[in-house]
């Protein structure tokens, strides 16, 4: 192999290498992102509640609704927003299956654009090289 294969082929090393630690960190990175957001936006959804029938079950979540908590026992001015309450008072449940939809939409979202930026970084630079390199 002469030098300049060789400069190449660690070239397209070191961009598998990037590659690879990308993946390694930012996968798990992008993932607990995902879990924290699904939860701190239900922990801040608000739900409108009408009547004192809308207070038994509170359905709380974006987009799936995965908290339903029953808040009968207050007694606020109707119509009011209402959002999540200590769970030691109203009795809470959850649906499992709907949060981790939530998370993965989050993650998808996340992951598509981390690609773009990725895809549009990786062009510029291209672009910039192409331009400045010898004739």
């Amino acid at each position: 192999m002469t030098t300049i294969e060789d400069a190449v082929e660690s070239e397209r090393g070191s961009r598998h290498r990037w590659l690879i630690a990308l993946v390694a960190f930012g996968t798990p990175a992008a993932l607990l992102f995902s879990l924290t957001m699904a939860l701190v936006v239900a922990m801040n959804d608000q739900a409108l509640v009408s009547d004192r029938a809308g207070l038994k079950s509170v359905d709380l979540g974006w987009p799936l609704v995965w908290i339903h908590q029953d808040q009968s026992s207050s007694d606020p001015p109707f119509p009011t927003h209402v959002g999540m309450l200590s769970p030691w008072e109203h009795p809470t449940g959850l649906s499992l299956d709907a949060f981790l939809v939530d998370a993965l939409t989050v993650f998808v979202a996340v992951g598509s654009g981390a690609l773009l930026v990725g895809a549009l970084v990786a062009a510029l630079v291209r672009r910039r090289r192409v331009s400045h390199s010898p004739a």
